[in-house]
């Protein structure tokens, strides 16, 4: 039997309901001093939850799985969370006087709410073409990173090689300044230690610890354990991972010139989030051996990253991932590829202010407002083997810690 796709709903449907907001109208032209009762009917909806999902059915699924069979389809699902309409306007009411003396009119003391049609609609999807090339080089460079990442070797040995002799100038330095500390502290040579703390030594020892140090405690354990490994031969399976982020955010006012009740304007804030997580994932049969676990083949990998600040290319353009990601390695076989793109739009609208323009004679108090309606919009595809970029894309990859890099970095070159 062939696979087939499917689609299957569920969820919860919004139901209109109705309240009754209550109220009192008094007509004091009558001569009578009498309020009466009167009410109005106010709809507003519970909430909704809608949840349509896609697959591929596979006959057999868990005996194929349980042999090992790899199983890689497409996926979509949609998911709609819509919650009842609460931006809400409390206690308006309007008070004449009449030609007797008496007041006359209308006062209302209930609930008001808009709902989204009264909004306007729904704010909708985000269209920028900069959100769409963002998405896509996001996409591009998490695909690219789980490929670079489907490697068996525990240390790249080329590498280390060829920063050896730097390494070990590292370590004879940081030797010899630790031995002449330890010296000072014993005489008390305040004049020497004092220079240990200024801002450019700080600063020198802040970039020696980000990349001299840690990275040969890195490619220590490496090491060590490219040594266990490579004395027995393993044939396993391993998923190698990427995951990236962004959040959008726009922000909009709408003003509403009609009302449930009586003529008046409503000001209302929309905030809309939209976030995508991306997640893209490479399965490979991966066969261990001493020269792939020692990362003899990374030869190119190498030869990008000893050319000077290589590495600060890499958090504006993915060079290096790209290198990796289409350089072959010893003992890995990619078996299936996929990537899992979650979108979810979050809409907030809050009422801000609500006023009634004020008729000839009548007095009309200001209201209060309270209350928001909130949407979410989940959308998540996923796609099986997506395309592998060739060429490096633009894609900022900076944090609190490469700022500071770049400004030392920076300053220095400057010096």
């Amino acid at each position: 039997m062939a696979n087939s796709s499917r689609t299957r709903t569920q969820g919860t449907s919004s139901v209109a309901k109705t309240s009754v907001i209550s109220g009192r109208r008094r007509n004091g032209d009558t001569g009578l001093d009498l309020w009466y009762n009167i009410s109005a009917n106010r709809t507003y909806y519970t909430p909704l939850m809608t949840d349509v999902f896609n697959d591929v059915v596979t006959p057999d699924f868990k005996r194929k799985s349980a042999m090992g069979v790899i199983i890689n389809n497409n996926m979509w699902r949609n998911t709609l969370e819509e919650y009842p309409p609460q931006p809400e306007a409390y206690s308006r009411h309007y008070i004449k006087r009449g030609t007797n003396g008496g007041d006359y009119g209308t006062e209302w003391d209930g609930q008001l709410a808009l709902s989204e049609l009264e909004l306007g609609g729904y704010l909708g999807s985000f269209t920028d073409n900069d959100v769409f090339e963002t998405i896509a080089a996001l996409k591009a460079d998490a695909i690219t990173r789980a490929h670079a990442n489907a490697s068996s070797a525990e240390i790249a040995i080329p590498m280390v090689l060829a920063e050896g002799d730097k390494t070990v100038a590292s370590l004879v330095s940081l030797t010899k300044r630790a031995w002449r500390i330890v010296r000072a502290v014993k005489k008390l040579d305040l004049k020497y230690l004092r220079k240990q703390i200024t801002l450019k030594e700080l600063q020198d020892r802040y970039m020696e610890c980000r990349y001299a140090i840690r990275p040969l405690v890195i490619d220590t354990h490496g090491l060590i354990s490219a040594v266990e490994e490579s004395k027995q031969f393993k044939s396993m399976r391993r998923t190698s991972r990427a995951f990236a982020k962004h959040t959008f955010s726009k922000n909009d006012t709408v003003t509403v010139n009609s009302f449930s009740f009586a003529s008046g304007t409503a000001t209302c804030t929309r905030t809309t989030d939209l976030t995508y997580e991306i997640r893209a994932g490479v399965l490979s049969d991966v066969v261990t051996s001493g020269y792939s676990i020692f990362g003899a083949d990374q030869i190119l990998q190498t030869a990008w990253e000893i050319i000077p600040f290589s590495f600060i290319v890499d958090w504006f353009v993915n060079v290096g991932d790209t290198i990796a990601a289409w350089t072959p390695n010893a003992g890995v076989q990619e078996r299936a590829s996929w990537v899992v793109v979650k979108s979810t739009e979050t809409q907030t609208s809050r009422m801000d202010s609500f006023t009634v323009a004020p008729l000839a004679g009548y007095h009309t108090n200001t209201c209060s407002v309270s209350g928001n309606m909130k949407r979410i919009v989940t959308k998540t595809v996923r796609t099986r083997n997506p395309q592998l970029s060739f060429h490096p894309r633009f894609n900022v990859k900076l944090d609190a810690l490469k700022l500071l890099d770049l400004g030392i970095i920076g300053r220095n070159l400057l010096r």
